[in-house]
């Protein structure tokens, strides 16, 4: 991909979250979506660069938030791919009827990566603390030859 010397990477990418912000702010606008939050205020989507969670409490109203927002971002030619995209029902939900997005089906799942952390159906931590754990244990074990260096000096693996 070629971009001119003037236009930055960065200025492109803030472009696109400023799009998917505007996407999510006016597709959801008059819809009473999302889980009830502080003073009864909706929370409806939880935003992370180009990565979008929604959030609600009923199979129509999630049903409706995934369509609105399909319909908003490809007014900008922007669109929901179905293959990343995933449905995670914790136990209040209780309608397992599948959510459509467009003629495809999201896939529903009873646990997720978001953002480095494991998230599943029971709010259990037990995956996303061994995955952590095993993750810090590899790299430890990749230092071994460092700790049982008698040429590096104690404060500087304390340090490390």
């Amino acid at each position: 991909m070629e971009f001119s010397r003037n236009v930055r990477l960065s200025h492109l990418l803030f472009a696109l979250v400023m799009n998917i912000n505007w996407i999510m702010k006016t597709a959801l606008y008059d819809l009473y979506v999302g889980q009830e939050w502080i003073h009864g205020s909706q929370l409806r989507d939880l935003d992370y660069a180009d990565d979008i969670v929604l959030l609600d409490s009923s199979h129509g109203r999630m049903q409706k938030t995934t369509t609105a927002v399909e319909d908003r971002g490809r007014k900008l030619g922007l669109h929901m791919n179905v293959d990343k995209c995933k449905i995670i029902i914790s136990n209040d939900w209780v309608d397992d009827t599948e959510i459509q997005r467009g003629n495809a089906t999201v896939e529903m799942t009873e646990e997720l990566c978001y953002l480095g952390s494991y998230v599943t159906s029971d709010s259990s931590r037990d995956k996303d603390c061994q995955t952590r754990i095993g993750k810090a244990s590899g790299v430890f074990g990749r230092l071994k030859s460092v700790w049982k260096n008698r040429h590096v000096s104690t404060t500087l693996k304390v340090r490390l």
